[in-house]
């Protein structure tokens, strides 16, 4: 659609307040019934809506299958379907139709489509928020319901779309995209784009190097290929790559992909975490191999959120994190779901390197509920009486495995402790109805 360049400006910075009062006031000089939704600067009710001529948007939100974050009198955010079960293909459809048709719509910067239909690219790319959308949102399928989830022919047609050029954020979670489909995307003209979420699909090694090693996207700072069948032929691929071509990558999520402590190593070791500032591992069985090979890295610089929970860790590779200036660095640091013993806890409590962390999560996973517990009320003191932990604001602890004993106790009269963490604990123990004396 023609924008005016004060309407230009406002999509360009949506949080600039004066080229809002101006555009407001232009367009109530012209007679739009827009001027006067963004004058009202909040979220306008039904019968404001019906008195500007919008009652189009009434059955949609009445219905649930529409909601709106309003932002200057006009919606900036909208979400078709509820994020847990699928409304009708043709209905949502045609919510999507009707929604993007109407002129107080021009301005909307965030859309959701729950299980989205082929047809919605097109509806949106011919909608009157076609070039004011950044963020865009397309999960497939919800938990085990729906069978609305797309393949790489979708994933192909929306890398050839128009709305790619303008994307900041593309979130395509929970579909099927193959190699074919992430090879499209990786060669799209998206060179706005700063977050890719591609959690739980099957683009596999070639899709994954196919994305990491993009020329078209020079601004991705985001990369998640969680769950996507990537194996240790897909962390040996990557690590293969040398540094992110673009250097502009900070976060990379591989959790969930079958790897093990060799192809974790290679990828620790290589030049394509040197960029990054953040690296998601979860649930892939690495072992100390490949925490030894992230500690001894020298492309590790940047890093500063590790998450490593579930990934087989023991005491001793946990020791070794604890003596290395690793993790001096960090200020996120996920440990849960490894079943780690007294002899972590003291490493972490007792090394002046811990004084960099914000959040420390050691709690149990699932799995352990199984298990008796390997921690004991000594780790937890030493915890309670570390003298490097008083920048702590997070603080995740085995409680379900735990008894409420000693150690906990001194952790809740830690004279280090942030008071955040010891409130947060005691909301934790009354939502599993201990008591905290």
């Amino acid at each position: 659609m023609i924008r005016t360049a004060l309407e230009q400006a406002v999509v360009a910075r949506p949080d600039d307040e004066a080229a809002w009062s101006v555009l407001a006031d232009q367009l109530l000089d012209q007679g739009d019934p827009l001027g006067a939704l963004i004058a009202l600067r909040h979220t306008p009710d039904i019968d404001t809506l019906r008195a500007r001529g919008l009652a189009e948007l009434e059955p949609f939100l009445a219905s649930g299958m529409l909601a709106v974050e309003w932002h200057h009198g006009v919606p900036a955010h909208a979400r078709f379907g509820d994020g847990s079960a699928s409304a009708p293909t043709a209905q949502l459809l045609e919510a999507l139709r009707r929604f993007t048709t109407l002129p107080v719509t021009r301005f909307v910067s965030e859309l959701e489509v729950y299980q989205p239909a082929i047809e919605a690219i097109s509806i949106i790319a011919r909608g009157t928020c076609a070039d004011s959308v950044r963020t865009l949102v397309l999960p497939g399928r919800i938990g085990s319901g729906g069978a609305q989830r797309w393949g790489s022919a979708e994933a192909t047609e929306l890398a050839a779309s128009p709305l790619i050029e303008r994307l900041v954020k593309l979130d395509l979670r929970d579909h099927r995209i193959s190699i074919r489909g992430a090879e499209a995307l990786a060669n799209a003209p998206a060179s706005a784009l700063e977050e890719l979420h591609l959690f739980w699909n099957a683009i596999g090694p070639a899709g994954a190097t196919a994305l990491a090693a993009s020329t078209r996207l020079p601004r991705l700072r985001l990369l998640d290929l969680s769950s996507n069948l990537l194996g240790n032929t897909g962390f040996e691929a990557l690590a293969a790559l040398g540094a992110n071509v673009n250097g502009s990558l900070r976060e990379l999520g591989l959790r969930t992909n079958g790897g093990t402590s060799a192809g974790g190593a290679r990828l620790c070791s290589s030049p394509i975490i040197a960029s990054l500032e953040a690296l998601w591992l979860s649930d892939n069985a690495l072992g100390d191999g490949a925490l030894a090979a992230l500690v001894e890295s020298r492309h590790a610089g940047r890093l500063c959120r590790l998450d490593l929970s579930g990934t087989e860790i023991t005491d001793d590779g946990v020791a070794y994190l604890a003596g290395s200036a690793l993790l001096g660095q960090l200020t996120e640091l996920d440990l849960s779901g490894n079943r780690l013993g007294d002899a972590s806890m003291i490493a972490l409590a007792s090394s002046p390197y811990s004084a960099a962390l914000r959040v420390l999560n050691v709690s149990e996973g699932p799995q352990d509920l199984f298990f008796e517990a390997p921690l004991s009320d000594a780790g937890l003191i030493a915890i309670a009486n570390s003298p490097y932990l008083g920048n702590l604001r997070v603080l995740g602890l085995p409680l379900l495995t735990q008894e409420y004993g000693d150690g906990i106790k001194a952790v809740l009269a830690s004279p280090t402790l942030s008071a955040s963490v010891k409130q947060s604990l005691c909301d934790q123990l009354a939502k599993l109805h201990l008591v905290a004396e």
